[in-house]
């Protein structure tokens, strides 16, 4: 090892200080839909994949057996998605189901508006309890908007859920340089450490809008220049749009920019850019959850 990567390392292991308060507060992009009619939560029928599986109140579950009951928001869509398999809440007659996405379709399409859940192209309609029932397996339905209870939902946001980006060039991961925690820090690629060692500096997490930002100190990818670096997240900031699409990382505002290793360098402290997508190697990445 040479003494640049002995240096690397250490400071990677010890980062400095500030950030730990900032990490803690991270919420993740998951959530469960509770209702505050009957403190039950939505839950795709019997855990059941298919589409136009229905949508019930259950009581909550938790670990694997909660995936029928996890939902995310997907800001580029404007939809509510299951984690599950990632289809979307839909109108169907009069009920609430899951079906694919279908892109252009307003009954796929929600505003999480305060206690309710209306519909986008038709905001008097809101989500509701069908027959207001407070029993588990109650179905949910499309409603007038008329305020009442069973209309009315709290969004339980999870703790975010560490990972690691790994290249499929090299098996190496996404890595914030020497763990720096100081704005403009360049993101390059780095080995992992031996064995089972997980750093800060090599963990992201999904944000409420489904982000990535940094574990190490909550920050955002930013492609403003030629490089890509760790800032401060601005949700108006279009170049801090990085989102996971399949296996690539893409800009939300433009889903064909993705995260690039820049000239498919395999060093460690190759740095990484945005770059038109090629299907190449050093544009896929996986997610390793730990």
């Amino acid at each position: 090892m040479t003494k640049e990567m002995m240096r690397y390392s250490a400071n990677a292991r010890n980062p400095k200080k500030g950030s730990r308060s900032a990490t803690m507060q991270a919420q993740g992009k998951y959530y469960y839909i509770k209702s505050n009619y009957s403190g039950l939560v939505v839950e795709a029928e019997g855990g059941n994949v298919y589409p136009g599986v229905k949508l019930i109140t259950m009581h909550q579950k938790q670990g694997a057996q909660a995936s029928s009951q996890i939902f995310y928001t997907d800001p580029a869509t404007g939809t509510i998605r299951s984690k599950m398999n990632d289809y979307c809440i839909d109108i169907m007659s009069d009920s609430l189901v899951l079906n694919p996405y279908q892109p252009g379709n307003g009954s796929q399409e929600w505003n999480l508006t305060g206690k309710f859940i209306t519909n986008k192209k038709n905001p008097a309609l809101t989500m509701d309890i069908q027959g207001q029932g407070r029993a588990p397996g109650s179905r949910l339905n499309i409603w007038n908007y008329e305020g009442k209870a069973s209309q009315q939902w709290t969004i339980e946001y999870q703790a975010v859920q560490y990972f690691q980006l790994v290249s499929e060039l090299h098996g190496k991961v996404l890595d914030v340089k020497g763990g720096n925690r100081a704005a403009g820090t360049p993101v390059v690629v780095w080995s992992k450490p031996s064995g089972d060692q997980k750093i800060d500096n090599q963990l992201w997490y999904e944000d409420q809008t489904g982000v990535i930002r940094s574990k190490l100190n909550n920050f955002a990818l930013d492609a403003s220049a030629k490089t890509i670096v760790l800032n401060p997240y601005s949700t108006t900031n279009a170049r801090q749009q990085w989102i996971f699409q399949g296996n690539r990382i893409v800009n939300r505002n433009n889903t064909n920019e993705v995260v690039d290793i820049s000239g498919a360098k395999k060093d460690d402290g190759a740095e990484v850019c945005a770059w038109p997508y090629k299907a190449s190697p050093n544009q896929h990445w996986t997610a390793i959850y730990i």
